[in-house]
């Protein structure tokens, strides 16, 4: 994947939330278990971006 393939979005309806709660509740040491309603409300309030593949929806960690 080249640079020109990705785009950036800090837009919240751009997320796939669920794909970005099963990586950080499954894959990461430090989300590892985080229930779903601390994840909710951790990125209420918050400023969010993503890196994202133009060509379709598969999301890359920002």
């Amino acid at each position: 994947m080249q640079a020109n393939d990705l785009t950036i979005s800090s837009s919240k309806a751009d997320l796939d939330i669920e794909m970005v709660y099963a990586f950080l509740s499954q894959e990461t040491a430090w989300a590892k278990g985080m229930p779903r309603e601390t994840f909710d409300r951790a990125i209420a309030g918050r400023y969010v971006s993503a890196r994202m593949s133009k060509a379709g929806r598969s999301r890359l960690p920002a």
